[in-house]
């Protein structure tokens, strides 16, 4: 019994050292699987501070492509409301243009129906002058021996007939005149309002074909100012290549409704908006 105490006495400080041992080995292994856990924690929550710092810059830069988005839409709608809103005036001035012309041909009507009331007035009353000299002709005639048959009241009115009809062809001339004139001068505002209609109705045309497109300064080409501008922004002009563009028919027109006649000519408005779109845009194609 002795002896057992003994050994167990023994043995003691080196079950004792064997614990102690493995307690501090236990302890390292888990010291070193909580490093591990701790270094595997904070990658992680680096992986997800870098994906959320990606995550905001992205964020951030789709809000900004979004308002950019809605500028850019709400400019397309002012631009689409501009455009529109000229081609209501545009419309507008060409229905004005069309019931201008309507009255016009109604005039011009009415004076192609005086004129020919007075050319068939005037026709009858040289018919009348004539018979009236044919009448008066045997009575200038003295060397004929033959008497004349002719009454002599007959005779004697002949000619204060003659020299009535011609009074009323001389009265009837100058009517008849202004009549001609008259109708010549409704024939070409006619005219006038007829190109003026074709080039307002080809201008609406190709207003959605500019929706799209922004708008120059016109006031840089010498010759227009604010309220030129502004009129031909009315009409649908809004870019320098409109104006370079222009036919003859067309700048006809423009100076008609501007009331400025041959200014655009005079003034080079065409030459200078070829080289103000060149310069700015490239050739002109």
């Amino acid at each position: 019994m002795s002896s057992f105490f003994w050994l167990l006495l023994y043995l003691a400080p080196l079950l004792g050292l064997t614990a102690v041992i493995f307690a501090w080995l236990g302890w390292k292994w888990r010291g070193t699987d909580l490093s591990k856990i701790i270094q595997e924690l904070q990658t992680r929550l680096d992986d997800i501070n870098a994906a959320r710092s990606a995550g905001e810059v992205a964020h951030d830069t789709l809000r900004r492509q979004i308002l950019a988005a809605e500028d850019g839409l709400r400019t397309s709608r002012d631009e689409l409301h501009a455009a529109q809103e000229a081609n209501r005036l545009s419309l507008h001035e060409f229905i004005q243009v069309q019931e201008s012309s309507r009255a016009l041909q109604t005039e011009h009507a009415k004076t192609l129906q005086e004129l020919e009331t007075l050319r068939t007035e005037r026709d009858h009353v040289s018919a009348a002058l004539a018979a009236a000299q044919i009448e008066s002709a045997p009575a200038e005639k003295p060397k004929r021996k033959r008497p004349s048959t002719a009454s002599p009241s007959k005779t004697a009115d002949v000619a204060p007939r003659s020299a009535g009809l011609q009074g009323t062809l001389a009265a009837h001339a100058p009517s008849l005149a202004d009549s001609e004139t008259r109708l010549q001068s409704t024939a070409q505002q006619i005219e006038h309002l007829k190109n003026q209609a074709r080039v307002l109705q080809r201008v609406t045309e190709n207003t959605a074909a500019l929706a799209g497109t922004p708008d120059d300064d016109l006031t840089r080409i010498k010759g227009i100012k604010n309220v030129i501008s502004e009129k031909l922004r009315a009409h649908g002009i809004r870019t320098w290549r409109q104006i370079a563009q222009w036919n003859d028919e067309e700048l006809s027109a423009f100076s008609e409704i501007l009331a400025f006649k041959n200014r655009a000519t005079r003034e080079q408005w065409k030459e200078q908006a070829r080289a103000l779109h060149e310069a700015a845009h490239g050739p002109l194609s």
